[in-house]
């Protein structure tokens, strides 16, 4: 997944932090997957693309690169 763009529904606030946003891709179920960690603030709600930049066992962590 590192270095592919993907389309992000935002979810909102991490729980580890109100700085930081989750969301996932169409291939993350909640309660089953893990999230997509973006670099700054976006809309709950909204599409965002995302360029994966570091990945973990279950989550990802990507650079918002605009609106879908």
């Amino acid at each position: 997944m590192r270095g592919r763009v993907v389309s992000v529904l935002v979810a909102g606030p991490s729980e580890e932090s109100a700085l930081v946003c989750v969301g996932r891709h169409a291939g993350q179920a909640p309660e089953v997957d893990g999230v997509v960690y973006l670099d700054r603030p976006a809309r709950p709600g909204s599409f965002v693309d995302v360029r994966i930049t570091k990945t973990s066992d279950y989550d990802l962590y990507g650079e918002v690169i605009g609106p879908s």
